[in-house]
C-alpha cells in the first residue's frame, strides 16, 4: 500500500495487549515534491477519519477479523514512514494530530526503517 492510494485503508486491526482499535497509514514516499506528498498524505488521512467517523471500521473488523468491537474502544492511527519528515511536513502532521485528537482519534508518526 501507499499513500498514493488516498481510498484505501492500508491496514485495521486491533492492538494486542490495548484491544485498540489501529489503522496504519503506508507512507513510503520520499519529500522530494513536498507539496505532492503532504496532500497525499491529507487525502488520505481525510479517508480514514471517514472510515472512522462513518462507522464503518467497525463493521469492517466485524468483517474482517471476525470479531465485534464495541464503538467506545479507542482508536489509534499509526503513519510508518519510510522517509524523514520536512519542517512542514512536522507542521501539517501537529495540526492534523490536534484534528484527530478532538474526533478522540490518537495519531501517531513513526518512522521505520527499511531494511536495505
Amino acid at each position: 500500500m501507499t499513500i498514493e492510494q488516498s481510498r484505501v485503508v492500508d491496514w485495521l486491526g486491533i492492538e494486542k495487549g490495548t484491544g485498540h482499535v489501529r489503522l496504519t497509514v503506508i507512507d513510503d514516499l520520499d519529500w522530494v515534491d513536498e507539496r505532492r506528498h503532504l496532500l497525499l498524505l491529507q487525502e488520505k488521512l481525510n479517508t480514514s477519519l471517514a472510515f472512522i467517523e462513518s462507522g464503518e471500521v467497525f463493521q469492517r473488523l466485524a468483517e474482517d477479523v471476525g470479531r465485534e468491537v464495541e464503538h467506545s474502544t479507542p482508536i489509534k492511527v499509526y503513519i510508518l514512514a519510510k522517509f524523514a519528515v520536512t519542517r512542514e511536513g512536522e507542521d501539517f502532521l501537529d495540526y492534523a494530530k490536534s484534528m484527530f485528537k478532538a474526533a478522540g482519534i490518537d495519531l501517531i508518526f513513526k518512522l521505520v526503517e527499511v531494511p536495505g
